[in-house]
């Protein structure tokens, strides 16, 4: 599926390009869905430059628990 709308008469056409109404809601929900991931990432970059990896991982199980249930993996 595309966000843009098929041209039926290229005389038509201007500078702009026409999108469908869908276009603005849809990039809104991608853009806050993007900022609500980037939190937890760079947290898990920080853990994962960490010289106690296992530490860190006794120290905050709660969000290996919950990164283990997002992607469906087995507990370590």
């Amino acid at each position: 599926m595309s966000f843009y709308k098929k041209v039926e008469n290229t005389s038509d056409l201007n500078d702009q390009v026409p999108v469908l109404e869908s276009y603005l809601p849809n990039s809104i929900i991608y853009i806050t869905l993007y900022c609500l991931a980037v939190p937890p990432n760079i947290l898990l970059a920080y853990m994962g430059l960490k010289k106690g990896l296992i530490s860190a991982r006794v120290k905050y199980p709660t969000l290996g628990m919950t990164i283990a249930t997002l992607y469906e993996c087995a507990p370590l």
